[in-house]
């Protein structure tokens, strides 16, 4: 018999990583015969991608991740319920809070099991977060803060790691001289590629900083892949110089992975980012913050390069160090490769999350 998998995640995006996290599952689960899957979500600049996902059952429901209304609350409360009745849900997944809770809530009415996975450091109402009856977490670095700061996660929070799919390591034949020219850059110019969400936390700020004062004669170009927020928008603006080129995300960023040199995040704080595994599926230097999963991640000197977050000076001398050591900065990309490959692989991510489905279905049987 089919298990009926519900996942629920806002605001499919992108520059999203909780986005990409959400697409690889559906993918993945989908293709198993032994689940019927469904889907809701609410909006996002990348719905297209999940009609490329067969037997995937896509709903979209009115709901915003953050908001402290009561009525609203109660209302889709009992959509969740609806829904979840009429489609004989056995398992709901949820990946941000306020889905959460209204998973944990239909979960008392219905015999349902919950799961949640946790992409943040998330913050404040510790009385009715994490509720469900499993907790992901993508990091150890969130695992222990989770059960630091929210009681409910202390007994039930495993982690579980983000994975790459398999086609991320295919080559492309693209040819990285036409994609230059195709982007308006020289042949000796040299890309610090940053993707992912533009704005503070990410410190995009600090790189572009640190970006100002490198050394003209390095023919170092900045190009910040992703979504710029619109608090972030002004500062940006105002920010850019010559040198630095922005472009919106897109479904396919391998290309400017392909593009790029050296890979940069310089992330205040960050959970567990997709950017450093695809730069080390790609085969690209990468520098990133000493902070979260990042720090968890690489060893600096080893397969990356670490500098302490909001540290511009740091992280012009690490920039500075990878661009002039290339043999170097080379042999840590081909080792976070083999690091990559060998252990965040799609296919172990998902024989542990069916066996914690299982798992949770054959506690509500015993």
């Amino acid at each position: 018999m089919k298990i009926n998998l519900l996942h629920i995640s806002p605001n499919f995006d992108y520059s999203c990583g909780v986005s990409k996290h959400v697409y690889i599952s559906l993918k993945n689960l989908a293709s198993d015969p032994n689940y019927n899957v469904f889907f809701i979500t609410n909006k996002g600049d990348s719905l297209d991608r999940l009609a490329e996902i067969a037997n995937l059952n896509l709903s979209l429901l009115n709901f915003e991740k953050d908001h402290k209304d009561i009525f609203k609350l109660i209302n889709d409360f009992f959509i969740l319920f609806k829904f979840c009745k009429k489609n004989r849900i056995d398992v709901i997944h949820t990946h941000h809070r306020y889905p959460e809770f209204l998973a944990f809530l239909v979960s008392l009415f219905i015999d349902i099991k919950t799961i949640t996975t946790v992409h943040s450091f998330v913050k404040g109402l510790n009385r009715i977060s994490f509720r469900s009856h499993k907790i992901i977490a993508v990091s150890n670095a969130v695992n222990e803060y989770l059960k630091k700061n929210y009681v409910h996660t202390k007994s039930n929070c495993i982690t579980l790691q983000n994975c790459l799919e398999e086609n991320f390591f295919t080559t492309d034949e693209i040819d990285r001289i036409e994609i230059k020219k195709y982007f308006g850059y020289d042949l000796n110019d040299r890309i610090l590629l940053f993707v992912g969400r533009i704005n503070k936390i990410k410190g995009v700020d600090v790189l572009i900083k640190a970006f100002k004062t490198l050394p003209r004669e390095l023919n170092i170009k900045l190009l910040l892949v992703g979504s710029i927020t619109k608090e972030f928008l002004k500062e940006l603006l105002f920010a850019k110089s010559e040198g630095i080129q922005h472009i919106e995300s897109q479904s396919d960023i391998k290309k400017f992975y392909i593009l790029a040199d050296v890979v940069v995040l310089p992330s205040r704080e960050d959970p567990f980012p997709y950017v450093m595994l695809e730069a080390g599926a790609m085969r690209k230097p990468f520098i990133g913050s000493r902070t979260g999963g990042i720090s968890e991640f690489i060893k600096d000197g080893v397969d990356g390069f670490l500098f302490e977050p909001e540290n511009v000076d740091e992280l012009v001398s690490k920039i500075i160090y990878v661009f002039n050591n290339p043999d170097l900065s080379q042999a840590a990309s081909v080792k976070l490769f083999s690091k990559v490959k060998e252990n965040y692989n799609c296919k172990s991510y998902f024989e542990n999350l069916n066996r914690i489905y299982i798992d949770l279905l054959n506690q509500s049987k015993g």
